[in-house]
């Protein structure tokens, strides 16, 4: 009995052993996520890719796959429908339905400026003039266009060309526009570049206009934030601005299908927000990587997932699944209550049965001294041997009780010996005479 409880414990132990590690396997193993690029965001898709590589050769619970689309409105669609767990997004452009922030990868800020001695000194002097839009597209357009509505500056009063980083200035020399429009990081070496090239094509200082109504754009729509460009931004001497000044910008998220795992996305989040510098190393604009905001009530909050690692809020395995595990140990040990259970039954029926065979023993004894036979005594003989083959395969296989176990012995001991003397006496006593047939000459 004893042994078979040991053997049932060790198989519960192994039982629960096996699927702790079959759990933390599960648990750690690497998860791919796909990632929609726009083709044409040749700095996001850099900064993914390198943060792709980075977390193949990582400790980390996720790996990326990257999947180029048309734009940012195709990525924040393909996240949407599930065709991606992640995508790069512009806000501007195409804010996802089904999908939160994991992180902001840069905040661009738009960039209004003209020659000085113009006559363009405020968004509303743009009517009847031609603005050049750095890399022309669908978002640069629509704000500029949102720009103007705020100022009742209809769009067909507007020409608007397109504008290569490179051309800016020739064209800004040659008079063929009167303004630029460019949307980049606030540090970046393009706008400071634009800026010096409206000086250098003007009689003093560029005009950088401002987009002072840049708070109520904002809150009608949620795509556009306000963005202060601080005194001097562009360098130069007197500085560029010579006064702080309102704009439009926007952000450049990574952001994640709302039914992708939480602890995943921390993840993600912890690795961006604390590798960051890694990353820019090959790719310097991730520097302007930061964490979103986990405010309620944004028109795109920060991922479940992401909120919990800003706000120190993460969840370990055993805490999230400590339920589970209690209940899982509770059933193992109902398991194990019931195995117990069912062998205590097992080995009393067993006992049972060897008592049963210990009582059987002796009234053999009667029988055996009693015998006419040796026939006889081969019967009883049959019938022991049997109830000693039982005994010893029921010891084998589930142990039994010793003392029992020597009460049969005894028992089986006893009658062997009552055979044997019995045998003896018939024996002795020579055969049985039987009746004489009288013959027929009598």
């Amino acid at each position: 009995m004893q042994r078979s409880i040991t053997i049932l414990a060790v198989g519960i132990v192994a039982l629960a052993l096996t699927a702790v590690g079959f759990a933390t396997f599960w648990y750690e193993r690497p998860t791919r996520l796909t990632v929609a690029i726009a083709k044409a965001d040749a700095e996001d898709y850099a900064l993914i890719g390198t943060a792709a590589k980075l977390l193949k050769f990582g400790k980390n619970a996720v790996r990326l796959r990257v999947a180029t689309v048309d734009g940012p409105a195709a990525a924040s669609a393909a996240v949407d429908a599930g065709k991606a767990d992640l995508a790069v997004i512009r806000t501007d452009v195409a804010l996802p339905d089904d999908a939160q922030t994991v992180v902001i990868l840069h905040r661009d800020a738009a960039l209004l400026v003209a020659p000085a001695g113009g006559t363009v000194h405020d968004v509303a002097d743009l009517a009847g003039h031609t603005v050049g839009i750095v890399h022309r597209g669908a978002g640069n357009e629509a704000m500029l266009a949102t720009a103007l509505a705020q100022y009742d500056v209809r769009p067909e009063d507007v020409t608007i060309v397109g504008l290569a980083p490179e051309e800016v200035a020739g064209a800004l020399k040659a008079k063929t526009v009167d303004a630029v429009l460019a949307v980049d990081v606030l540090s970046s070496p393009r706008l400071r570049d634009i800026v010096k090239a409206a000086a250098a094509a003007g009689d003093g200082a560029p005009t950088l206009v401002p987009i002072a109504e840049a708070d109520a754009i904002a809150q009608r729509s949620p795509g556009y934030e306000k963005l202060e460009v601080v005194r001097g931004a562009f360098g130069g001497t007197p500085p560029r601005p010579a006064e702080e000044y309102d704009t439009l910008s926007i952000t450049h998220r990574l952001v994640a299908n709302e039914n992708v795992s939480q602890d995943l996305i921390s993840d993600l989040t912890r690795f961006f927000l604390t590798e960051k510098m890694q990353i820019a190393a090959s790719v310097p604009i991730a520097r302007r990587i930061e964490a979103p905001s986990t405010d309620k009530g944004l028109a795109l909050p920060a991922h479940a997932g992401s909120a919990a690692y800003i706000d120190d809020d993460e969840q370990t395995f055993f805490d999230r699944y400590s339920d589970m595990i209690y209940i899982g140990a509770m059933l193992l040990g109902v398991l194990a209550s019931g195995a117990t259970a069912v062998l205590g039954r097992i080995q009393s029926r067993r006992t049972a049965s060897l008592e049963t065979s210990v009582g059987r023993l002796l009234e053999m004894l009667a029988l055996v001294r009693a015998a006419p036979s040796d026939g006889a005594l081969d019967a009883l003989q049959g019938e022991v041997d049997g109830m000693m083959a039982e005994a010893l395969q029921a010891a084998s296989s589930a142990g039994g009780d010793d003392r029992r176990l020597t009460v049969f012995g005894l028992a089986l001991d006893q009658v062997r010996a009552a055979v044997r003397d019995r045998r003896a006496q018939i024996a002795a006593m020579g055969p049985v005479a039987g009746p004489r047939l009288a013959s027929a000459a009598e």
